[in-house]
């Protein structure tokens, strides 16, 4: 957030391991960014967009990492610490330069398990976000050892909104039979067809 060097969310991207979103405050860097991503072959891994107001264009709780380049200059622009914090993941990191540590321990509150922790890293802060204590883990096909098919997360409703697109959606007949475990941060996808066993971690 705050970027200004394509060649920086090149550098991000490592080797294939991340999708990186890029926002940069001056209209006029887009152009150069963008050339920078498309000359090095990562057009639809590496993206750049101007962002224009005080809301990142994000869903709640899906960023894993967020980076913000020059804090002051963002804050004085209008984006709230609480607006960088909402679409970060439970487990997420924002890692904010130029932040003044002790405003940002008075603006997040009283340690807790639900308040995220700070520690400054040379010219640097990181925030860590926790996991709710109203968030619940699938560790097995039927929830738990017990077999209940029973959680106790509190936060799972009805859907209202896409949050993300995974690829092609997956056969479900009579001989495949796709389960989905969640646990740790980490979602397990577990199949298999005809036989064949197999364990995909998302």
């Amino acid at each position: 957030v705050g970027c200004a060097d394509g060649d920086h969310l090149a550098m991000l991207f490592a080797e294939g391991k991340f999708l990186v979103h890029g926002l940069t405050l001056e209209d006029g860097t887009l152009s150069g960014m963008r050339e920078i991503i498309h000359r090095r072959g990562l057009d639809g891994h590496v993206s750049v967009e101007h962002l224009s107001g005080p809301r990142l264009p994000y869903a709640d709780d899906i960023v894993n990492a967020m980076v913000v380049e020059d804090y002051p200059a963002l804050h004085r622009g209008g984006v709230m610490l609480s607006e960088l914090l909402r679409p970060l993941a439970p487990r997420g990191a924002l890692f904010l330069r130029g932040a003044d540590a002790a405003e940002l321990r008075e603006a997040l509150g009283e340690a807790g398990p639900t308040v995220p922790t700070l520690r400054e890293l040379d010219g640097w802060v990181r925030i860590d976000k926790p996991v709710p204590v109203e968030m619940g883990q699938w560790s097995q096909y039927a929830h738990d050892s017990s077999r209940t098919f029973v959680s106790r997360d509190t936060l799972a409703g009805p859907l209202e909104s896409v949050r993300w697109i995974a690829g092609e959606t997956l056969y479900t007949g009579r001989y495949v039979s796709p389960k989905v475990v969640a646990a740790g941060g980490r979602v397990f996808l577990l199949y298999h067809d005809r036989g064949y066993k197999g364990c995909v971690e998302a």
